[in-house]
């Protein structure tokens, strides 16, 4: 009787836990686009963090519907729910949107996408569609080929946030950086952690941590690098420029989104920034 209180206990708890992560997780793309958008402008927003969660978010989407629409063949029923998949393509929808964004607003003193994001994108997607071809000839799984997506979404999280949090580092400010983003993201993270050790402690079987283990790194990964945003935001860099506001430079206009400037500009122009910043 006990066990059977423990498992509806955790039917009806673990997907309200799995939609309360979705929910925090999902609105926390919003507050960066609304950023972007009052602005006119992506000053502040690393766009190798930016391309790098594009691509992340991709390999995510895939991953958790081709895990999904497998889950019963491949025993991983209790490691991925639907609010996973409708998380990965919200996630990705949104991503894209602020893609979009930084194509139409000026690029004032953002650094473009380095040389090094480009490859690993492009690198990286060579792989994917070579062993996606090799898994159309019956030469590997189509498992396989989600573990890859996998792998590389888990190496995207490690690697995207460095860029921002360097930019901020470099720039001594947080500004143009959305905090409600990252306050969102801490708590989806832990939801999502949460959720993974309820559904083990009820049934006692922690499998879904290894048929998925994109999942619970991902927040692990998340968790850790929004407690690093949060010391930079309130305080090592607590000192901001009054409403977001991007000075009015002459140097800062540009003919156009995609106008190429030179690293040494932007790293000219965002010394300026700082040391115009109200103290």
């Amino acid at each position: 009787m006990a066990v059977l209180l423990s498992l509806s206990w955790s039917a009806l708890v673990s997907p309200i836990i799995g939609w309360a992560y979705f929910v925090a997780w999902s609105l926390s793309f919003y507050p960066q686009i609304v950023l972007n958008w009052r602005r006119k402008s992506i000053h502040g927003l690393s766009l190798d963090f930016l391309y790098l969660n594009l691509f992340g978010f991709l390999c995510y989407a895939i991953y958790n519907i081709g895990l999904y629409a497998n889950r019963r063949e491949w025993g991983a029923e209790g490691s991925i729910h639907v609010n996973d998949v409708v998380f990965a393509l919200h996630a990705l929808f949104f991503t894209a949107v602020t893609v979009v964004q930084s194509l139409i607003y000026r690029r004032t003193r953002s650094k473009p996408v380095s040389h090094a994001t480009l490859l690993f994108i492009g690198m990286a997607g060579l792989v994917v569609l070579s062993v996606s071809f090799l898994s159309i000839g019956g030469m590997v799984t189509p498992r396989t080929v989600l573990y890859l997506l996998s792998v590389i979404k888990m190496a995207i999280t490690l690697l995207k946030y460095v860029p921002q949090a360097y930019f901020n580092y470099t720039r001594k400010s947080t500004t143009g950086w959305s905090i409600m983003n990252i306050l969102l993201d801490f708590t989806g993270g832990n939801l999502s952690m949460l959720q993974v050790f309820v559904d083990g402690s009820v049934t006692g079987d922690w499998s879904p941590i290894v048929n998925n283990p994109v999942k619970f790194g991902l927040s692990l990964a998340s968790i850790g690098f929004d407690v690093l945003f949060m010391l930079q935001h309130y305080v090592l860099y607590p000192r901001r420029e009054e409403a977001d506001a991007l000075p009015s430079r002459k140097q800062d206009e540009e003919a156009g989104p995609l106008l190429a400037q030179s690293t040494a500009t932007y790293d000219s122009l965002d010394g300026q920034t700082t040391s115009d910043q109200p103290r």
